[in-house]
């Protein structure tokens, strides 16, 4: 339906004669008709109302969304002190938001959300605009709002905004440098940076330098929440743990970090219940400390230091080009452990390391196939992290011609490979958890598929495949434009692989999700 006025009109141009024939008098009367409507264009520019409310108003994005969601299995009994949400159903709603106001001399841009929804310890009753530190989500985000000013050829821009640096069309291991909200890992919701940005055109080279003051912490599911119920072999947390005697104190120490790289994620609980709850648990089984929660502290070290960023853009030929660098703290925490042997205690401490970070992209197209590669170089200040290299590599093919042959509108299918390798391992004394374990893209295949059966009709398919660990996600789905404002979608969302995997975790989040979406403009 939104090709619908293109298409009348390049049927309507098709309709006209390629070389027309006219006589003098029909040459005046056309320039007098073409003069007339000039005039009448600029009396109708004059006449816009240009003012704060009437540009708000004009400029105005409005959406709401609807989503639910039923879970095909029951929530894991943790035990404990934790008070699990075991609903199956979900439900929650979401405004969207944005406009812009500009002049000659400034331009002016918001955007942002309203939202709640039936999930335990999840919504909060605040406004999010400058760092927040509470893993819960606010009920209404300022998610956008900055401020751009003309200087000469360049531009100025001070607030809060989203950061786009990707070139890769499924996943991007040089887009990290705004946060998300991860409450549900699946819907997740992106945050814009705080920054002071200059940007310009030089040749055919689009830049930007900017400075970040504000480190905004990811938002992480409750500990309460089903995300955190987790799974295992035989259906209970007490069987990651076990008796056995280790030979060695390098063995010993192995199963320690083995133990500590699966729950790292896990360490930025709020007020550190469940966090404690579980390191007394892992502590407990290798004989280091008692089970009093006194013998073990839980610090979460907010970054207060500002970071750095510079980007690049350019075209050459067919290709398009993407270069950036960044200093600051990395979105990825580390673990530093200090064990008292003597009280005994144990003190952990989560920190997100300073890094520098190179990256750049490239893709370029043939035909229908698009191809693109990415990559970042990840340089760890002091050693507390891994030095690193993640990449992509993939292609994306839309095709119609063969589409219409087999009663499709159009096709659209993406592959990508990301790997990771490691340079250099974490050194740092008294950091005993790098980020490795918890970094997505380290050796993952990620297919997506769109199948168009009509212009507004399609099914779609997507998958990660993380090939170390055996375990991958998918998720498959019918959506359907009823209208040019309104969307449904309807999609199934499974999880595989063993237990101490990145979805082996979630096996029992098999879900099905339906989303109604309505557009105001």
């Amino acid at each position: 339906m939104n090709k619908l006025f293109p298409t009348l009109l390049a049927c309507a141009l098709f309709l006209l004669p390629a070389q027309p024939v006219r006589c003098a008098d029909d040459t005046g009367l056309l320039n007098e008709l073409s003069l007339a409507m000039e005039e009448e264009e600029v009396k109708v520019s004059e006449e816009v109302d240009r003012s704060f409310p009437a540009q708000i108003t004009r400029n105005l994005d409005l959406s709401v969304r609807l989503r639910g969601s039923h879970q095909f299995h029951n929530a894991r009994d943790l035990g404990g002190s934790v008070d699990q949400d075991k609903q199956d159903d979900y439900g929650e709603i979401k405004i969207e938001f944005g406009s812009s106001y500009e002049n000659e001399n400034i331009r002016l841009a918001f955007s942002g959300w309203l939202e709640t929804g039936n999930q335990k310890d999840t919504y909060k009753g605040e406004v999010g605009l400058w760092q927040d530190n509470d893993r819960r989500r606010n009920i209404l985000e300022i998610n956008e709002l900055y401020l751009t000013f003309p200087i000469s050829d360049l531009s100025l821009t001070a607030g809060k905004r989203i950061i786009e640096n990707s070139i890769s069309t499924l996943y991007s291991p040089a887009n990290r440098y705004n946060s998300f909200d991860l409450n549900d890992p699946l819907d997740p919701h992106q945050f814009g940076t705080w920054q002071l940005a200059l940007e310009g055109d030089t040749s055919d080279v689009s830049w930007m330098l900017a400075l970040l003051p504000v480190f905004q912490t990811p938002k992480t599911p409750s500990e309460e929440s089903r995300w955190m119920g987790g799974s295992s072999a035989d259906g209970e947390l007490a069987a990651y743990y076990s008796n056995t005697a280790y030979s060695s104190r390098e063995e010993f120490y192995a199963a320690f970090r083995e133990e500590l790289y699966f729950f790292e994620w896990l360490l930025e609980g709020e007020d550190g219940e469940f966090t404690s709850w579980l390191t007394e648990q892992l502590l407990e089984e290798f004989g280091w400390v008692s089970t009093t929660s006194e013998d073990i502290s839980v610090h979460y070290e907010t970054p207060d230091e500002p970071s750095v960023f510079a980007q690049a853009k350019t075209s050459v030929g067919d290709w398009d080009f993407l270069f950036s660098a960044f200093h600051g703290p990395s979105i990825y925490p580390v673990l530093g452990l200090d064990l008292d042997r003597a009280t005994p205690g144990v003190a952990l401490t989560v920190e997100h390391p300073t890094v520098t970070q190179i990256a750049g992209g490239l893709s370029t197209t043939w035909k229908e196939l698009e191809f693109h590669g990415e990559a970042l170089f990840n340089i760890s200040d002091d050693g507390k992290d891994d030095d690193y290299l993640q990449y992509v590599i993939g292609t994306r093919w839309t095709n119609e011609s063969l589409a219409n042959k087999i009663g499709l509108y159009r096709i659209d299918c993406g592959l990508e490979y990301a790997g990771e390798m490691i340079t250099q391992d974490q050194d740092a004394s008294g950091y005993v958890i790098s980020s490795r374990e918890i970094r997505i893209g380290r050796n993952d295949i990620i297919a997506g598929m769109v199948l168009h059966f009509t212009e507004d009709l399609r099914l779609h398919y997507l998958a990660d495949f993380e090939l170390t660990n055996k375990t991958n996600m998918n998720r498959v789905g019918l959506g359907w434009d009823i209208t040019d404002n309104l969307n449904a979608d309807v999609s199934a969302e499974y999880f595989n692989g063993p237990a101490r995997s990145y979805y082996g975790y979630w096996n029992r989040q098999d879900r099905v999700v339906a989303t109604l979406t309505y557009k105001f403009n």
